[in-house]
């Protein structure tokens, strides 16, 4: 049997296991993301807006004083003031020639199941994986390291590094007022250490659908 599990459902599973974020990620919000059930929140509107301005520039979105950015995935327009987002315009003159949105599939055999882990990495640049992220929220290193995420990204390409490009926002206002600054955090990989500890994730979140009838919904179709 054939099963699909994505590097996002499987991180988070992970913070349900280590009651990270308070225990806000809770056995019920596990499996309805299983489930496929979503709710919209604007947070990852402005996220989606940060990538769309990383990877098209500015010019496309410019509308008299602000920036209005709409793509193809988004439920609404975000504005935002140009002026706010130049750690975004630095990011992307920095890392230019670099490859945006790569889609893989990672296979791995786990216990009776064959299991395909499909996965869409935000960047490469040269030798190197990195994960744009957007958030309200203070960061540190270890919340980034915990991450199977970027795991499973140094499984399927075997970088020397991976790095999380953190763009951390104020909402002053919900309209044009989202100021962002930059945090980075770069890891090098271990691809071994990698490997054993998304098995390990793998074969635990398996075992907790199979206790809560939901493998069906994990078969890949």
């Amino acid at each position: 049997m054939r099963l699909s599990i994505s590097p996002s459902k499987l991180e988070q599973f992970r913070k349900y296991l280590d009651s990270e974020m308070n225990g806000f990620i809770t056995k019920d919000s596990v499996i309805e993301t299983i489930l496929g059930v979503k709710q919209f929140k604007q947070q990852m509107e402005i996220g989606s807006s940060l990538h769309a301005i990383i990877e098209n520039g500015v010019d496309k979105y410019r509308s008299n004083d602000v920036l209005n950015v709409f793509e193809v995935g988004m439920k609404e327009n975000i504005s935002l003031k140009e002026e706010n987002v130049l750690e975004a315009v630095l990011f992307a003159k920095k890392h230019k020639g670099s490859v945006h949105e790569v889609w893989h599939e990672e296979e791995f055999r786990i216990g009776i199941y064959d299991v395909v882990m499909p996965m869409r990495i935000d960047m490469l640049f040269g030798d190197g994986v990195h994960e744009i992220k957007t958030t309200s929220r203070d960061v540190s290193f270890e919340d980034f390291f915990r991450s199977c995420q970027w795991k499973c990204y140094a499984i399927a390409t075997a970088p020397r590094y991976v790095e999380y490009n953190v763009f951390q926002y104020v909402l002053k206002d919900v309209t044009t007022d989202i100021y962002f600054k930059r945090i980075d955090f770069r890891f090098y990989v271990n691809l071994n250490e990698c490997l054993l500890e998304v098995r390990n994730l793998l074969r635990m979140f398996i075992e907790f659908c199979e206790a809560n009838n939901l493998i069906e919904k994990l078969i890949k179709k």
